[in-house]
């Protein structure tokens, strides 16, 4: 997409996100600009996705409505290709990477939520009045995705907690269909 500088041994780039997994990825891996480094799981997805631009392509820093910034590592043994030279992501590669994050997000939301639906089952089913009206009022569904995000870190402003709420049955629907 771009490259926005480089400061001794690293470059930054901006990826545009969407607000709620930008807050995700600053929780997974600590203050924006993150570090991708190259033992970490983040620059192995960002690095085949690191291309020459092309001449007609204007590389300039972009505004954005979110964006995350990703500090790559400027010399690195591993990953041969000169960051002088490959410092752009096309449009393509960026949707594949919003994607890959999406991914992320949503397995973790969905383990989330399987791990606190199996625990409200488990204390209803137990004989003790306290730990049933526990779990009946801090285990629901939006109580759950709104522990999620506080967990996460992530701005509920950010969130769309219906289209969450459709997306974790919608799962919940296919994976017990499967079965």
């Amino acid at each position: 997409m771009l490259f926005i500088c480089r400061m001794g041994s690293e470059m930054i780039i901006e990826l545009p996100l969407k607000p709620f997994l930008k807050d995700y990825l600053v929780h997974l891996f600590g203050p924006e600009p993150i570090f991708a480094s190259n033992t970490g799981i983040l620059f192995p997805i960002l690095y085949p996705m690191l291309e020459i631009p092309p001449k007609t392509a204007h590389v300039l820093p972009a505004q954005y409505e979110s964006s995350i910034k990703i500090t790559l590592p400027y010399q690195c043994v591993r990953f041969p290709k000169n960051p002088s030279c490959y410092f752009y992501i096309n449009d393509s590669n960026v949707r594949n990477f919003q994607k890959i994050i999406h991914w992320w997000f949503r397995q973790d939301f969905y383990h989330f939520m399987e791990s606190r639906i199996s625990l409200k089952e488990k204390i209803q089913n137990m004989d003790n009045e306290i730990l049933e009206g526990l779990g009946k009022n801090n285990f629901g569904i939006f109580q759950s995705i709104n522990d999620f995000c506080t967990l996460r870190d992530i701005n509920p402003d950010h969130v769309d907690f219906d289209a969450l709420c459709k997306s974790y049955f919608r799962y919940r629907k296919s994976f017990f269909s499967k079965s």
